[in-house]
């Protein structure tokens, strides 16, 4: 509170007001953090916000980070920050272990209302992120302050639907779809499916190990980015003597992690 006295011919009136260090709004819009992928290091971050109205020049920006950073979470100590605009600053003022902040101080030009501020942070690293979504704060001058969150992306899975055995043991059955003689034909149909929740897709492999843990056959897609994908596969082997336990191995892909799926399967034809 702040009391004003005034003095007139002897008269002395005392008014009394507040003032609200909140008051305003926060005068950013359209808050924008790129998730990121857990366990993956070196990544590129992206945050944009568009200020409401004109940021003069040598006016400032500030962008918490604090709830994401941490052990195992994200990982900003190594990071650099870099702006689409010419500023007179841009630089962490917080990169600590447990504490991570961004302030933006505009050039003398200022900024103009309406104007995209684009901030990319590379060498970021992440953990598992099990602390997900995390929020992010963004205030500027004695404005508000607003936020929104960013948060894990979602790892590709791969699923075994089911593997038909059409393998034959060709001394106990000549006349079967042996490749010569009385060799063991190994073969396998296997279906399988994938997907990824930010639909980024980018392969499934497919593979036939034998009892001995080699790899001998392997079949492999590629998606140009998309959410699903599923199919059949043959998998063969020409052992030259009756095995035993086969394992059908598939691998799921996107541009930072992959799921791994495997399933034992005997090859005796049935």
């Amino acid at each position: 509170n702040i009391s004003i006295t005034r003095t007139d011919s002897g008269a002395t009136i005392t008014p009394t007001f507040s003032v609200d260090q909140s008051a305003g709004t926060a005068e950013l819009t359209n808050l924008q953090v790129e998730d990121l992928p857990p366990t993956t290091n070196g990544q590129t971050q992206t945050i944009r916000f568009e200020p409401t109205t004109d940021v003069a020049g040598g006016e400032q920006i500030s962008i918490s980070l604090i709830d994401a950073q941490g052990t195992d979470e994200v990982d900003y100590q190594n990071a650099n920050p870099s702006a689409n605009i010419t500023t007179s600053d841009l630089s962490f003022t917080d990169q600590t272990a447990d504490n991570a902040s961004i302030r933006l101080t505009a050039d003398s030009s200022g900024i103009s209302a309406g104007q995209t501020v684009e901030i990319t942070v590379d060498s970021v690293d992440t953990g598992n992120m099990n602390g997900a979504p995390y929020e992010v704060g963004f205030s500027r001058s004695d404005a508000d302050t607003a936020s929104t969150t960013f948060t894990a992306l979602p790892a590709p899975t791969a699923s075994i639907n089911d593997i038909q055995d059409n393998s034959v043991d060709c001394s106990r059955n000549p006349a079967g779809n042996c490749d010569s003689g009385t060799s063991p034909t190994v073969e396998f149909d296997v279906n399988w499916s994938a997907s990824d929740g930010n639909g980024d897709l980018q392969s499934v492999t497919v593979e036939l190990i034998d009892p001995n843990g080699n790899l001998v056959d392997t079949q492999s897609y590629s998606y140009g980015g998309v959410g699903s994908a599923s199919n059949t596969t043959t998998l063969v082997d020409d052992p030259g003597e009756w095995q035993g336990d086969y394992t059908v191995r598939v691998t799921a892909s996107d541009p930072y992690n992959s799921d791994i799926v495997t399933q034992t399967e005997t090859a005796d034809g049935t």
